[in-house]
């Protein structure tokens, strides 16, 4: 009787123990069904890493030109990361300039951005309005916009030293701004980069010498531009020849409403327009000039006049940076 009671006990714990094997193998089916599930209806992501970061003339994104070529005298620096070798700069000293794949870190819409790659019920926004078709839409993927899918960019610029102790690319004509985290460096290659025949539609396709204003530099305001670089107060440069150079450069090719450099933006008539650039402060207004054209027939075109310039210090930018102190005026005089 009792080997019958013992035997029968055993086989309930044999039968107990392959149902619970059987409940483990189910649920671990299940776990393995639902994450290939969750797989599917989540976006690919692909792991890209900064390689480096970029040190500019331009502390923040008002007054960046929209592309390098048209401000050639800009100037800045790659810094690459420690985790990146210097000799993988190695050779390209040989070349004029590089493409930069970088991302727009000052991107206020990241939030939207990835809301739009993980929710079917949200989408991207499909059309932006370039400045220069004045009021007309057009798809993203035909612009250079920042607010794109992925916020990579794609900039020219040129190389003007490599220092292989300070693991960093000494760049000019740039149009990015200071923190700029660097994603990739590729040497232009002009046989493969450059496309004689290529077809650009006629609001983008202006020559880069074109110039849209007259751009003059106040006495006064050209005297604290020499005494600030002849002084060694700024970070890129140490010539005043160079920095008004630049500085006509940015302006004269501008294509900015003005209410993108004014604190109030309802009026613009008649007030300073600021921008930073290195560790100065530039403040200009535009006025009309009157002037005859080859028919001899009187016409009136824009010049730009910078009448206020003020050199901050690193304090101030840290000040800006913590909210102690404000960047721009509010009163905009």
């Amino acid at each position: 009787m009792s080997s019958a009671l013992l035997l029968l006990g055993s086989f309930s714990t044999i039968i107990l123990l392959n149902k619970r094997r059987k409940q483990h193998l189910q649920k671990k089916k299940k776990q393995i069904k639902d994450n290939v599930k969750k797989k599917k209806n989540q976006p690919e992501e692909y792991p890209v890493y900064s390689i480096g970061t970029v040190r500019s003339c331009f502390r923040e994104c008002r007054g960046t030109p929209r592309q390098g070529l048209y401000a050639p005298s800009t100037r800045g620096k790659i810094i690459l990361k420690k985790q990146i070798p210097s000799s993988s700069l190695d050779g390209l000293e040989n070349f004029s300039h590089a493409w930069i794949l970088f991302i727009f870190h000052m991107n206020t819409n990241f939030h939207l951005t990835k809301r739009a790659h993980t929710d079917k019920s949200y989408n991207f926004r499909p059309k932006i309005k370039p400045p220069k078709l004045k009021g007309k839409s057009i798809g993203l993927f035909a612009t250079r916009t920042p607010h794109r899918p992925n916020a990579v960019g794609i900039t020219l610029a040129k190389i003007e030293s490599i220092s292989l102790k300070e693991r960093a690319v000494y760049i000019s004509a740039l149009d990015l701004a200071d923190g700029t985290p660097v994603v990739d460096i590729k040497p232009y290659v002009t046989p493969y980069d450059s496309v004689p025949s290529a077809i650009t539609p006629s609001w983008c396709g202006e020559d880069i010498n074109l110039q849209r204003a007259n751009v003059k530099i106040a006495e006064e305001q050209k005297k604290i531009i020499y005494q600030a670089a002849a002084e060694g107060k700024l970070r890129h440069y140490n010539n005043g020849d160079d920095i008004c150079k630049t500085i006509i450069e940015l302006l004269s090719t501008d294509i900015r409403p003005l209410t993108s450099y004014t604190t109030n933006r309802k009026k613009t008539k008649n007030k300073t327009c600021r921008f930073r650039f290195d560790m100065l402060r530039v403040g200009f207004i535009v006025v009309t000039e009157e002037s005859k054209n080859e028919s001899n027939n009187p016409s009136t075109t824009n010049c730009i006049i910078v009448n206020e310039i003020i050199v901050e210090t690193e304090r101030d930018e840290r000040d800006m940076l913590k909210g102690k102190k404000q960047r721009y005026p509010t009163t905009n005089k």
